[in-house]
């Protein structure tokens, strides 16, 4: 005979799913959108980016919008001063003249 009360596997369940819903919910980050940006890492090419006459890095005409993201980091060599750009906190150092850039992706594991 089943009993009318649901299991503790049930319960357990049903509560982590409703935790992860309103998580979601809160943070605005969905699977969808963990996805999107994971096939940003997975799928960028280097022929999507190029460097301006400023020595900036930039993204070549006709590449995706995203790819961007996908920068590690940013580096430019100006005389003997490397100037380093990233995610976590713009520009340190020194520039002038003489400007090389360099930059880097993620790793795709």
């Amino acid at each position: 005979m089943r009993s009318s009360i649901p299991s503790t596997d049930a319960v357990s369940g049903a509560a982590i799913a409703a935790a992860l819903h309103a998580r979601a919910a809160q943070t605005a980050i969905t699977q969808a959108r963990v996805l999107e940006e994971l096939a940003l890492l997975a799928f960028s090419d280097i022929t999507h980016y190029g460097v301006s006459p400023a020595k900036e890095v930039i993204l070549v005409p006709g590449a995706p919008a995203g790819p961007m993201r996908a920068v590690q980091s940013i580096k430019r060599r100006g005389n003997d001063a490397w100037t380093r750009h990233s995610d976590h906190g713009g520009a340190r150092g020194g520039d002038r003249g003489g400007v090389r850039t360099r930059g880097s992706v993620w790793e795709k594991w």
